[in-house]
């Protein structure tokens, strides 16, 4: 059986230190909310995170998130919970994504 191959588009940030990453385009939806954001599309991310205002957005409430996860690296420092949503890229499926929702603002959408 062939699988027929699949293309989506990125974009870069403009003006920004990280201009030459490439930026994801997603639909995310939580409690029949709807957040269209740009992550940073990081394939050798350990996990997907996400920044508060996104969360707050999305309908998410940080005192019902009471699973916490463990950041590493420079994000060692940040409290996050995990917060389940879906998402969407393109014309794909919708999935189910895990985050590391984490209170700070200083961070990119990392998916």
């Amino acid at each position: 059986m062939a699988v027929e191959a699949k293309r989506f588009s990125y974009s870069t940030e403009a003006g920004t230190i990280s201009s030459s990453l490439p930026y994801l385009p997603l639909t995310f939806n939580y409690r029949h909310q709807t957040v269209i954001a740009s992550g940073l599309l990081d394939t050798g991310a350990a996990i997907n995170v996400l920044p508060y205002h996104i969360g707050i957005e999305l309908g998410a409430s940080w005192e019902e998130q009471t699973r916490p996860v463990k950041l590493t690296g420079n994000l060692a420092q940040q409290e996050a919970r995990v917060l389940i949503v879906t998402g969407t890229v393109s014309n794909f499926p919708e999935v189910r994504l895990a985050f590391a929702w984490t209170k700070s603002e200083d961070i990119p959408l990392i998916c």
